[in-house]
């Protein structure tokens, strides 16, 4: 039992594994993009606290009770880091989160400083293709009257947006710039970026989500 097992360690001066130690974690490449990737978007990172107790950050992605198929994808391609699989709050949405882990601890000293989500240079300037698609399927939509794309980047700064239109066009040659609509800022491809974009992401999404790839070629261009 529990119960026995705690007494023998105490008898015999065995130290009992911190809570992350018993965790392997170890992301590869892909499996980074898709954690960047979901940073920039509607993922967080938790402060650590457990209760009164502090505890190793957490990484969490939760999404509408629509985009199910798009958490359940998430958590496949980030299984080995997770405690569960996906389960349903009760506002009826759906929720994965990984293990507590210092990796997920340094990750959040980059991009919550003092609490609040920032843009982490040191980590978006390594975002490929497959990020760029995972930030655009969390916060990008499409619209069917204009093919006009825009990001909901509303919980980032006028400063943190420089940083994201700077590092659209070096790294892929995206032109964008941001706009406020009802009081919110939102990052805005160019209209002479939107076909490249698209092109440069859409083999990345999932097919849940190729409503937000798919142009309305019978609509018009203009801003």
């Amino acid at each position: 039992s529990k119960s026995t097992v705690y007494g023998t360690r105490k008898r015999l001066g065995i130290t009992a594994l911190k809570r992350w130690e018993r965790n392997i974690c170890n992301p590869t490449k892909r499996q980074l993009q898709i954690i960047y990737g979901s940073l920039l978007g509607d993922a967080s990172i938790s402060n650590g606290k457990k209760g009164k107790y502090d505890c190793e950050s957490i990484f969490e992605v939760q999404h509408c009770e629509k985009q199910m198929n798009y958490v359940f994808w998430k958590y496949e391609e980030l299984k080995n880091l997770c405690v569960s699989c996906p389960k349903q709050s009760l506002e009826r949405k759906w929720r994965t989160r990984t293990f507590h882990h210092p990796f997920f601890s340094e990750i959040r000293k980059k991009w919550y400083p003092d609490g609040n989500k920032i843009i982490s240079w040191e980590d978006i300037k390594n975002i490929d293709e497959l990020g760029l698609a995972v930030w655009y399927m969390d916060d990008g939509s499409l619209s069917k009257e204009s093919n006009f794309i825009k990001i909901h980047t509303c919980s980032f700064s006028v400063e943190d947006h420089e940083k994201l239109i700077l590092w659209i066009k070096d790294k892929f040659d995206i032109k964008s710039y941001m706009k406020v609509y009802s009081g919110y800022r939102n990052l805005v491809i160019d209209i002479n970026s939107r076909k490249d974009f698209i092109n440069l992401i859409k083999k990345h999404v999932i097919e849940s989500m190729k409503y937000k790839v798919t142009f309305r070629e019978y609509h018009t261009w203009e801003n």
